[in-house]
């Protein structure tokens, strides 16, 4: 939750800023975004049991988003002719990591679950 809230800042600095400051807020949203994909499958699969299958293979296919949304993204840059607003589509992907790290990320359950495994 609190990489995806790092990464939505430093996307938006990279929307309304200039300069080197754009170049360095990016190489600071790939740091931050690098954990993101793994965390995200951890929490996502825990908990499943008999289910874990169907789920890792339903989170493994959801990155198809990464194909889908460059384009989006491109569609924007154009229209605007800024390719810093097409920055927008990652702010709000952020914003859907950060919504399941604080909202759909159950830790007392899981918690109460890996105990019952162990």
């Amino acid at each position: 939750m609190l990489y995806a809230l790092i990464s939505a800042v430093l996307t938006l600095v990279s929307i309304f800023a200039s300069g080197m400051v754009t170049i360095y807020a990016l190489i600071g949203v790939a740091f931050f975004m690098s954990i993101m994909f793994p965390t995200i499958f951890s929490l996502g699969i825990a908990g499943l049991g008999k289910d874990t299958k169907l789920g890792s293979s339903l989170i493994v296919m959801s990155i198809v988003g990464g194909a889908f949304l460059p384009p989006v993204l491109g569609l924007i840059s154009d229209a605007t002719h800024n390719i810093q607003y097409g920055y927008l589509v990652p702010f709000l992907c952020f914003l859907v990591v950060f919504y399941f790290g604080w909202k759909g990320w159950k830790p007392n359950h899981i918690e109460k679950e890996l105990s019952l495994e162990v």
